[in-house]
């Protein structure tokens, strides 16, 4: 009599995964410009990040992904002293300072209020090795940051001149078109679970401007400066997390 055994291939390609991960972003060139405004924004040169979203549909070995990852740094919920002491240093020989900003009322923030979020979609290359999964992409998407109003009342001393500053930006969420290839490699530990290391590119071009104007409140003179922020911005993210094989 003969047997006929059939058994399911635990390592069958793969068709659909999520996958989070976190890690750290470095930015290669430096995002500040010196500017007193530089602290009114959520940009910082080195983040954590966590994909909170990251999806990949299969078909044979091509596919799609779409992710949403957010990126903090835990000097960000300092932006409002920094700014507020560099507008004292700048000011306090000759005036009386206060300083508010709206970056002061977003310092108990959550995981994504004043962070720099990114997400990208497009297509994925796989190569599957037993274990062994390569993932190859090149991805295009959107690296949002935030930047928050700002104003000091200048009181000069040995007089009564009042002067009102403030420090605006041309908008205020500004959103920047981004390429970012990238690439993972995974490893099964077991039929649906794959451990994975991550690496990103990203390249972006950031540009917006602040406007700062002192005013006196007694005549309404005033002066105005704008601080214009440009830079091709490259980024390098390094990461672990998992993927779950949906099917």
């Amino acid at each position: 009599m003969i047997l006929s055994i059939s058994a399911q291939d635990p390592y069958k390609p793969i068709k659909w995964v999520i996958r989070p991960s976190v890690g750290e972003t470095f930015t290669i060139n430096k995002k500040n410009f010196g500017f007193i405004t530089d602290n009114l924004t959520t940009y910082a040169s080195q983040t954590y990040y966590w994909e909170v979203l990251s999806t990949t549909l299969f078909y044979r070995n091509w596919g799609i992904e779409f992710f949403v990852s957010g990126n903090q740094n835990k000097q960000l919920k300092n932006r409002f002293d920094k700014f507020s002491n560099r507008v004292t240093d700048e000011y306090s020989d000759r005036y009386y300072v206060t300083v508010s900003s709206g970056c002061e009322f977003s310092e108990n923030y959550t995981p994504f209020a004043g962070s720099i979020d990114k997400f990208s979609l497009g297509p994925v290359y796989k190569i599957e090795k037993n274990r062994t999964i390569f993932l190859f992409r090149s991805l295009l998407g959107i690296t949002s940051i935030t930047s928050d109003w700002g104003s000091a009342v200048l009181k000069e001393k040995g007089t009564n001149t009042i002067l009102d500053a403030s420090w605006t930006s041309n908008k205020v969420g500004k959103d920047f078109f981004t390429f970012n290839p990238s690439f993972t490699i995974g490893y099964r530990i077991i039929r649906k679970i794959v451990l994975n290391f991550d690496f990103n590119y990203w390249l972006y071009n950031m540009e917006f401007s602040y406007t700062e104007t002192i005013k006196n409140r007694d005549t309404r003179a005033g002066v105005s400066t704008n601080y214009h922020y440009s830079r091709l911005l490259n980024e390098i993210s390094i990461g672990v997390g998992f993927m779950y094989i949906i099917k």
